[in-house]
């Protein structure tokens, strides 16, 4: 941790380098919306409350000394700003540097700028963590609802966890760890926390930082197909290596719903073409209109098939009109031109006929209203007799 002044300061140094990261990069004001490849939602919220955690400081136990007081962020601005009264504190034994700073801070202080920005392309796995299938396994129960694994983008020896904890609807961190791939340390915490469980990936980030209370940075990130399948495939390795279950349930079935629309389509293209090589045959006319009822597959290069084949017909190789063809593309044109005039004119008239019963409910009003004034008149007159 620090042995002396030097150290120590150099350890403040650090946490000063990470609050300056949190500041500069928003990270307070900015959310991610994941979408996993198991049909999860999660959303991950980077707030005040989580950044003792992250930076492995224990405010609360620096609140009980009486010596700080004020939320997260005042607490840790005081560490900063006045170095050396916390020293002498330490050092005179009022405050305890073991029950104030994780025995991981240097880790967690060189891995704060990669856990609070959540990358997918580095992403190893996402484990949904379920505390009630550790038992038989002789592995301690982890505190997180969900563990993002990794790899750090300056150094791809090392795997960054994130685990993160629910609390009304938003997802919070409160894990953050750095392991070496291939240490003995890292296997061991991927025993602890993968073995029974089930890893997915990420299917879809919406990143969203509000700049100002006008301006919302919003980006979005997913996979293009190879990249999916390099993480799909990665996943397997990690279920044979960790005795885990793979579920990308939801992205299966989003591809079989692809495929099974794919097959749809192609079914109905050979449909359509079959019955326009029917009509070729007959030399009749090809009623587009009626086709595209039937087949909501047509295409644009059909239809140019459909209209050069039905002008092939209509002109039969003559002129029209003072030298000037009139193609079958050009009449479907102008059908559907008047067609988009008769709807423009229906729904004016559904306005007029809704202003008309408006107009025909004020003058029954109106007319109601007079009758009462002439029941009025007739008795005032009465009286006036």
């Amino acid at each position: 941790m620090f042995k002396d002044i030097f150290s120590f300061n150099d350890l403040l140094d650090k946490i000063e380098r990470c609050l300056n990261i949190y500041e500069n990069k928003n990270i307070a004001h900015t959310r991610y919306k994941v979408l996993l490849a198991n049909g999860d939602y999660i959303e991950i919220d980077y707030n005040y409350n989580c950044l003792a955690h992250l930076l492995g400081i224990n405010i609360d136990y620096l609140r009980s000394t009486s010596f700080y007081i004020g939320n997260t962020f005042d607490v840790l601005e005081e560490i900063i700003n006045n170095p050396d009264s916390l020293y002498q504190r330490m050092k005179n034994g009022y405050i305890d540097p073991y029950n104030t700073f994780s025995k991981f801070i240097d880790q967690k202080l060189d891995n704060f700028e990669n856990i609070t920005t959540i990358n997918m392309f580095n992403m190893e796995f996402v484990a949904k963590y379920d505390s009630s299938k550790c038992y038989g396994t002789n592995y301690d129960k982890l505190d997180g609802d969900y563990y993002l694994a990794f790899k750090d983008p300056n150094n791809s020896d090392k795997i960054s966890i994130l685990g993160i904890r629910k609390n009304g609807n938003m997802y919070y961190p409160i894990t953050n760890l750095q392991f070496d791939e291939s240490s003995l340390e890292y296997t061991e915490f991927l025993s602890r926390l993968l073995v029974n469980q089930t890893i997915t990936a990420i299917s879809k980030i919406n990143r969203n930082s509000i700049v100002d209370f006008s301006n919302i940075d919003r980006k979005s990130f997913y996979y293009n197909n190879t990249e999916k399948y390099k993480k799909f495939k990665l996943l397997s390795r990690y279920a044979e290596n960790y005795n885990c279950s793979v579920d990308v349930t939801q992205e299966c079935l989003f591809y079989i719903d692809k495929i099974t629309n794919l097959y749809d389509e192609k079914k109905q293209i050979w449909e359509i073409l079959n019955k326009i090589s029917i009509a070729m045959q007959n030399n009749i006319p090809i009623d587009i209109f009626k086709l595209e009822n039937e087949h909501p597959y047509i295409n644009d290069s059909i239809t140019n098939l459909i209209a050069t084949y039905n002008d092939s017909i209509l002109t039969g190789g003559s002129s029209l009109n003072n030298n000037t063809s009139v193609s079958y593309k050009d009449l479907i044109e102008k059908i559907k031109i008047l067609e988009n005039r008769v709807m423009t004119l229906e729904d004016l008239n559904q306005k007029l006929d809704e202003q008309n019963q408006i107009l025909t409910g004020q003058v029954s009003d109106l007319s109601n209203e007079n009758m009462v004034f002439r029941d009025r008149e007739q008795k005032i007159r009465k009286i006036l007799e």
